[in-house]
């Protein structure tokens, strides 16, 4: 259980850094419906609406655990969804700097972005190597994801 409870850490930790590398644009009226004034600002981490986005992904995780200890499980992974921290400042010049803190480390990665249409899309360089996230704006919120399993939901500062 505390190897799981480790590489699980691990794992969020680099999926929401990776996220967090990611996000878009939008300078033509067709597409501010949606993305409503585009990605340019700074964005931070909205944990209650992160933990939401990925409740799924929690259940499906816990189903490769005893049913005995589910209940634990799962309030470890909710807590640390709650407990990611981080910032995105998305230029306008279409690069972007993300730094994520969880457990008391930080990450900071660098990358660009874009957006076609409703959809954003980020690269960056992690400690895996160049990670492509996409997501969306919407209702004030922006919603990434690398894998679109589990979600990154960040709120414009």
């Amino acid at each position: 259980m505390r190897q799981w409870k480790q590489s699980t850490a691990n794992f969020l930790f680099l999926l929401l850094c990776l996220a967090l590398s990611s996000c878009d644009d939008s300078k033509t009226p067709a597409n501010t419906s949606k993305i409503d004034n585009g990605p340019v600002g700074t964005w931070k981490i909205d944990s209650e609406a992160t933990l939401a986005a990925n409740q799924a992904q929690i259940s499906s995780e816990l189903e490769a655990i005893p049913a005995p200890q589910q209940a634990e499980a799962r309030a470890k992974l909710e807590e640390m969804f709650k407990s990611v921290e981080g910032t995105m400042e998305f230029k306008a010049d279409k690069t972007l700097v993300s730094t994520t803190v969880f457990n008391g480390n930080e990450m900071v990665m660098q990358g660009t972005w874009e957006i076609d249409g409703d959809k954003v899309t980020s690269t960056a360089k992690g400690p895996n190597g160049e990670q492509i996230s996409t997501g969306t704006i919407e209702d004030g919120l922006l919603s990434l994801s690398p894998d679109q399993i589990q979600f990154v939901v960040l709120r414009r500062e």
